[in-house]
């Protein structure tokens, strides 16, 4: 935790809820160009259910400052290969931008595999 070494704050349950504070933490945003904060959006890696949190531009949620979904995965090992699965009840293709991690040095995923199924 060489990040948390360098900026030792002790943030609080409240502080969290900004994406922007805790550079310590590894965050997983689902990326949409029109995001949607009523949308169901469920996340699992490796088939283990994950929260995720409504992300906001501002400091306190404000519908118009809206900026989609993000969960903690700062517990992920490294060097493990993880699955996956996101689920959203209904969106636009189009709309889906991707998977992005925050606070890390820049890599990119090899493949992404997208099933769509109708009810």
């Amino acid at each position: 935790m060489t990040r948390k070494a360098a900026w030792p704050i002790p943030w609080t349950e409240e502080d969290l809820l900004c994406t922007w504070l805790a550079p310590e933490r590894l965050l997983l945003f689902v990326q949409m160009a029109s995001p949607d904060s009523k949308m169901p959006v469920t996340l699992k890696l490796n088939g283990e259910e994950f929260t995720l949190h409504r992300g906001y531009s501002s400091i306190r949620p404000n519908p118009s400052c809206f900026m989609g979904y993000y969960a903690d995965v700062s517990s992920l090992e490294v060097d493990k290969t993880y699955t996956i699965e996101l689920n959203v009840a209904t969106f636009d293709q189009a709309d889906f931008q991707g998977l992005f991690f925050d606070n890390v040095e820049t890599e990119h995923t090899d493949r992404i595999v997208g099933e769509t199924g109708g009810s």
